[in-house]
């Protein structure tokens, strides 16, 4: 009799140990995708501040080329006369002008660093109880997903329509014009050939956090799939322990 009690027992704490260990799977993948999404967008600011300092460089070297030079360069390509004074103050004014505002827009997002994505899901990371965490990243990866859905199948109804009436208008010019309505038609669908393909890419692939929410459901399915299979085996070994205490 007392075995039996000590496996009951020691069955509820390998329980209870178990439920405390449970794995945050979409809390982990979350914080994999934001990690990556924020690696990302940091990239993306190093690499627009450098564009917009590299073509500040260009129009404030094209400005100083134009003062000190553009009468030598006018005369040498176009085989005329200095350039018009107004002219040359104008196209000297406007590449400085130019390049100084790229110059300062490219300071300006290399100095600013990119928002932590982070502080916008602040209830998920804020959370102290690894439960209701787990459960809150669940809910955010399922809104990603779909919020990726959303805006995929947006795109390609956009690409449709940019198509739609592109082809519309070939048509109705046709028809204007007392010519058969598909005349040239294929050259029009070929101009359109950019709209078509990305329409196409968007609607039979999926996004990043759609597939991400798949993978979510896949590993929580397997996960749980073996945790049934050892507590099943478990309470076999408990059972049959228990019976060999009774006898």
């Amino acid at each position: 009799m007392k075995k039996s009690i000590v496996a009951v027992l020691l069955a509820l704490v390998c329980a209870s140990l178990l439920s405390a260990e449970k794995p945050q799977i979409a809390f982990r993948l979350l914080d994999d995708y934001i990690s990556k999404e924020q690696a990302q967008r940091e990239k993306s600011r190093l690499g627009s501040g450098l564009f917009g300092l590299g073509v500040g460089a260009i129009m404030l070297g094209g400005s100083a080329a134009t003062w000190f030079f553009g009468d030598q360069v006018n005369s040498y390509f176009g085989g005329g006369p200095a350039l018009d004074p107004s002219l040359k103050v104008g196209l000297t004014a406007g590449f400085a002008v130019g390049g100084g505002i790229c110059v300062w827009t490219g300071i300006d997002t290399l100095a600013r660093p990119a928002k932590s994505l982070k502080d916008r899901y602040a209830d998920v990371y804020g959370e102290q109880d690894s439960d209701v965490q787990e459960a809150m990243a669940v809910a955010t990866l399922k809104y990603l997903s779909v919020k990726a859905r959303n805006r995929r199948l947006g795109a390609v109804i956009t690409d449709a329509s940019w198509i739609a009436t592109a082809i519309g208008v070939a048509i109705g010019n046709n028809l204007s014009s007392s010519l058969p309505w598909f005349h040239d038609l294929e050259w029009t669908v070929l101009g359109q050939s950019y709209f078509l393909g990305d329409g196409i890419g968007k609607f039979f692939f999926r996004s990043d956090a759609e597939l991400l929410y798949d993978k979510y459901l896949t590993a929580r399915q397997a996960l749980y799939s073996s945790s049934l299979s050892v507590d099943r085996e478990k309470n076999l070994d408990s059972g049959a322990k228990a019976s060999d205490g009774n006898e």
